[in-house]
């Protein structure tokens, strides 16, 4: 059987060359054409060879997606967003991971580059520019995601970690709480820097002293935040804890299970990241919430306006964060 081409598609629904290309490209049409052209598609079975007209329009139609680890829900959850986002457009989506290693993040860049892909969105490892050096070499628009680097030339989208995290220590300090441990991800990790900053701006607001014997950090995953959280707990040192990041919210849920600490009448809990899973714990989390489909959204928009243009005009897009006071903290009385 002959395979259909464009032109079947222009002849079966009536409709000129360029506006069939104009759809298959992802431009806006009137629905009664969008409709006239998706029925062709179905009947003929006709299909865009995108190899081909990659090597014609100089774009391959998809995005690489570069993550430091594929087990956090937090980057998961915005990449299902964003490929979403992403296939409405017509573009698809390849993901490869770092291991948080700089020099995986590099080998990584340049295996999508390779494969001639039309941008690239990073939660990058590195913390200095020195660690980007070759991305000025790159010709494609770039984003970086979740982690600022100063003296980077790319798109930023970023959640305002210092103020929220303020916002939300400030409620508990207002509850009567002094003793609050935070439990962070490793120093110079710049989410886990900015969210530490946020905890003091709180006790500064306040005029106290932070007593940096209740400032933790541990590695980004649940294992290591539940021993360390477990330990804590244990010292009964403190009337609240910070739990903040998803592991070690999640971390925290399993140690006060397994000790049985009655929340919020032993122990005020704050968590970071209202994903399913802290949404079942009982009493209901008082908790930061990432605006995880504006991020995903934010980060589709600009790159479409960015592969749009030759010359690309970088921002740093700062989001809010949500601050939500449920069951799981209390008034000391």
């Amino acid at each position: 059987m002959k395979k259909a081409t464009i032109k079947d598609v222009c002849k079966k629904t009536g409709l000129s060359l360029g506006t069939v290309s104009k759809y298959l490209n992802g431009g806006t049409l009137r629905e009664a054409n969008r409709e006239k052209i998706d029925r062709a598609i179905e009947e003929l079975g006709y299909h865009v060879d995108e190899y081909a007209r990659g090597f014609i329009t100089n774009r391959t139609k998809t995005v690489g997606v570069l993550l430091p680890e594929f087990d956090n829900m937090f980057y998961a959850r915005i990449v299902s967003d964003m490929e979403l986002a992403l296939s409405k457009r017509g573009y698809a989506v390849t993901v490869r991971e770092s291991h948080r290693d700089v020099r995986k993040e590099r080998e990584s860049v340049r295996w999508f580059i390779a494969r001639r892909i039309d941008a690239l969105v990073i939660v990058p490892c590195g913390k200095s520019a020195q660690d980007y050096e070759y991305l000025k070499e790159v010709s494609i628009p770039v984003v970086f995601l979740d982690h600022y680097v100063s003296g980077v030339n790319c798109e930023f989208v970023l959640v305002d970690n210092r103020e929220v995290c303020r916002r939300s220590v400030n409620y508990l300090l207002d509850c009567g709480h002094r003793e609050i441990a935070i439990v962070g991800a490793p120093q110079g990790v710049y989410t886990s820097d900015e969210r530490m900053r946020g905890y003091r701006d709180a006790f500064e607001d306040h005029g106290l002293q932070v007593d940096e014997s209740l400032c933790y950090h541990v590695e980004e995953n649940v294992d290591s935040a539940y021993l360390l959280i477990k330990k804590i707990l244990s010292e009964k040192r403190c009337t609240a804890l910070f739990a903040s990041n998803f592991p070690n919210t999640y971390g925290a849920i399993f140690a006060v299970n397994e000790m049985r600490i009655s929340i919020p009448d032993e122990l005020s809990l704050l968590g970071f990241d209202d994903m399913m899973f802290t949404r079942v714990f009982h009493p209901k989390l008082t908790i930061v919430d990432q605006p995880i489909g504006q991020i995903a959204e934010l980060t589709v928009s600009r790159l479409m306006e960015h592969l749009q243009k030759k010359e690309y005009d970088y921002r740093v897009n700062v989001l809010a964060c949500n601050f939500e006071i449920n069951d799981s903290t209390a008034v000391l009385t």
